[in-house]
């Protein structure tokens, strides 16, 4: 092989791997850039926009459109997750739309009773005193817990087209089991709750 050609087609060689290798080059400025569009797309538009989403959402003007969107996904999650847990038990054959419609309309009876329930009571019992949090979670474990259980029977019931027979049957052989879970997972949630409304720390960061 002459000498000029074997330089023509090393050169030729060695300008493929140069446009691959500035191609590459480009592909990754290109990555690039793109990366820090989203970042700042992030940092300056989806950021603030969640931010004030969730002020707004849980502000006094919308919290009980919050708290029952909250309550009626959560009930329809819930039931999306026991029931799949049934049919991977083989206690059913597959998913019943109808059961989780209902489950989650009961989420939005609940919700409205209970978001009105602890409104009041923090009005019937305000502050953070030690003997105010102990009535608080007495008197929602003696009175709110049953209501909202009670609420949830009487709507779950309403849906289902129930008997009252069958009503009675589910309050005298159900309901006691759901007040105990709620009763202690209640206990947990109202002395969260009572700190994050009345924790002292929120005040001097409104005030400053």
């Amino acid at each position: 092989m002459h000498t000029n050609e074997w330089y023509l087609q090393n050169l030729g060689f060695l300008t493929n791997k140069f446009e691959n290798f500035m191609g590459n080059m480009r592909d990754m400025s290109t990555l690039l850039s793109f990366k820090l569009c989203i970042k700042r797309l992030v940092k300056v538009s989806v950021v603030p926009n969640c931010v004030t989403f969730v002020h707004k959402a849980f502000s006094d003007k919308y919290l009980i459109f919050t708290n029952v969107g909250l309550s009626v996904l959560l009930s329809g999650v819930g039931d999306f997750i026991e029931q799949n847990f049934e049919i991977m038990t083989n206690r059913h054959e597959k998913w019943d739309a109808r059961r989780i419609r209902n489950m989650s309309l009961t989420g939005a009876s609940v919700g409205i009773v209970s978001h009105y329930w602890y409104y009041y009571l923090d009005k019937f019992l305000p502050g953070c005193a030690l003997n105010i949090i102990f009535k608080k979670i007495l008197i929602d474990q003696l009175i709110g817990s049953p209501l909202c259980i009670s609420t949830f029977f009487v709507t779950i019931n309403i849906l289902d087209k129930s008997t009252k027979e069958k009503f009675i049957e589910d309050v005298k052989t159900k309901a006691w089991k759901l007040v105990l879970f709620d009763n202690s997972v209640s206990l947990g949630y109202d002395v969260y709750t009572s700190y994050v409304q009345y924790n002292p720390g929120d005040e001097k960061t409104k005030r400053s």
